[in-house]
């Protein structure tokens, strides 16, 4: 029996070390086709991290959102930024604000817009694209 359950506890560690790897590598290969500018193939890598392999962190998600709006899907990206309006980062919660901003003046909603931006200051007073924004 004590057999049993250290071979049980040993393959549910393994497997938590390959998801991490596996997470780690999604993120690497979102991080390299930005930076080439693949904008498409750099939003399926950050979505498979944090929606197929659980990932967590805010960086990932903004990662996420930022490639799925060079992709040309800004409803999808709306939806990823909002995620982020909870963040306990000051930083993060404001850039996702600052770009929530950005989409609704290009739908022509200027007054949510500036009070998105508002908003993004009083998060993070620092925030030089939204205090030139709003």
């Amino acid at each position: 029996m004590k057999i049993l359950f250290t071979t049980l506890l040993l393959f549910s560690f393994w497997g938590s070390l390959t998801r991490i790897y596996d997470r780690n590598a999604a993120v690497q290969r979102g991080a390299t086709a930005y930076a080439s500018g693949q904008y498409a193939e750099a939003a399926l890598a950050y979505r498979e991290a944090a929606l197929e392999l659980g990932g967590t962190d805010d960086a990932l998600w903004l990662n996420l959102a930022h490639a799925t709006l060079r992709a040309g899907q800004p409803a999808e990206a709306r939806s990823y930024y909002g995620r982020l309006l909870d963040s306990p980062v000051g930083h993060t919660r404001s850039v996702a604000l600052q770009q929530l901003a950005a989409l609704a003046a290009t739908r022509g909603e200027y007054t949510p817009a500036v009070a998105l931006l508002r908003q993004a200051l009083l998060a993070d007073a620092g925030n030089t694209g939204a205090r030139y924004n709003y």
